[in-house]
């Protein structure tokens, strides 16, 4: 059976439901918080998954052609895939920041630190010095992360991909206690929470995570009698997640919030990863319905806007607190998403493909992939 026939669509709807999880993490009420179970303050761990999914997702699409891969084609498709939106999304949130800094430090001040603020934010720098460079719709650090990812997988991925499955396993595991040991270190010699959470090197692991868990996805593909076992594990796999995840939320201190940000449910999203791919057939049933992969494709889009919209919502609409309130914003939050993907993102990305010539290197599993 080969590799790329994949079932891309849950693990498309998947994403949707991850960046809407992003979305309560960062504007839910509390007062709503105590009827979720305090779930959704656990948002934060989306950002792990899609790196994860990005590994899995281009390991899984370039598994072909990583030895011949040409590198800078390879890059101008990614830049074609993740920064017009980007920029208007940093455009766009650009007045909030100001009018927040002048009222904090006054006009000439302000106007300092918001130009460095941009100029950094510009050439995805804002992850590596966060207590000074954040700010600019804050949930767009994690493209700084990405960018180091995409910059390191030509030759991260022909390495990785060349190991036998069980090679991989072993280095699944390795990598995984690599980069919690990583935070754990940083945790031991204080370092600042800002730095913990969003320094790009603790989130290798996560990508070379997700790469590994492409190959072992190939390894499992390649015969019909290991493709049936993959299917069979969807259940235990659900049935862990939701059980995991109830245990965190139940007990919330159980385990440290860096360790969780950085990584430290790799081991649960790997898994979940594996099984939505495998083709089983509840999962595509469930997952595959035509409205939850296109709210999946949009889901960059409602990843970079919502904060924005939320600043504005903040400073001209009183009471977003209110249940009608909110729901607007997030019916409008995810309205914008799709407009956005379907009038701003797909034609500026045909139009630098085309320019750069790199439209080869877009793929049906890459062409949504923007985390």
């Amino acid at each position: 059976m080969s590799v790329h026939r994949v079932h891309i669509k849950p693990l498309t709807t998947l994403r949707f439901l991850a960046a809407f999880w992003v979305v309560l993490f960062h504007t839910l009420p509390d007062k709503y918080r105590a009827f979720a179970h305090k779930s959704v303050l656990l948002g934060y761990s989306s950002v792990s998954f899609f790196f994860i999914l990005s590994g899995f997702v281009l390991a899984l699409a370039y598994a072909k052609r990583l030895d011949s891969l040409d590198r800078r084609e390879f890059w101008r498709a990614r830049f074609a895939r993740i920064y017009p939106l980007f920029m208007v999304t940093l455009c766009l949130d650009l007045p909030n920041l100001l009018l927040a800094r002048i009222a904090k430090s006054g006009l000439f001040s302000a106007i300092a630190h918001t130009a460095v603020t941009l100029f950094a934010t510009i050439f995805m720098l804002q992850a590596w010095w966060p207590q000074r460079l954040e700010g600019l719709d804050n949930p767009n650090w994690s493209l700084s992360v990405e960018a180091v990812f995409y910059l390191l997988f030509p030759w991260i991925a022909a390495f990785l991909w060349r190991r036998t499955a069980r090679t991989a396993c072993a280095l699944l595991l390795a990598s995984y206690a690599c980069g919690i040991g990583l935070v754990i270190f940083g945790m031991r010699v204080h370092l600042p929470e800002e730095t913990l959470f969003y320094l790009p090197v603790l989130h290798i692991s996560e990508f070379v995570s997700g790469i590994l868990t492409a190959r072992i996805f190939a390894w499992f593909m390649t015969s019909e009698r290991r493709h049936v076992i993959l299917k069979r594990l969807a259940a235990p796999v659900l049935c862990g997640t939701l059980a995991c995840f109830y245990c965190l939320i139940r007990w919330p201190g159980l385990v440290p919030k860096p360790i969780l940000h950085d990584g430290g449910l790799t081991i649960v999203f790997a898994p979940l990863i594996l099984v939505f791919a495998s083709g089983q057939r509840f999962i595509d049933t469930c997952f595959s319905k035509p409205l939850f992969v296109t709210l999946g494709e949009a889901s960059y889009g409602l990843y970079l806007i919502h904060m924005v919209l939320w600043h504005y919502t903040e400073r001209f609409v009183k009471g977003m607190n209110l249940g009608w309130k909110y729901s607007l914003y997030l019916f409008t939050a995810v309205i914008l998403s799709i407009l956005t993907y379907q009038l701003l993102e797909q034609p500026a990305r045909r139009w630098i493909l085309l320019r750069q010539k790199a439209q080869k290197f877009e793929t049906p599993l890459t062409s949504d992939l923007a985390q």
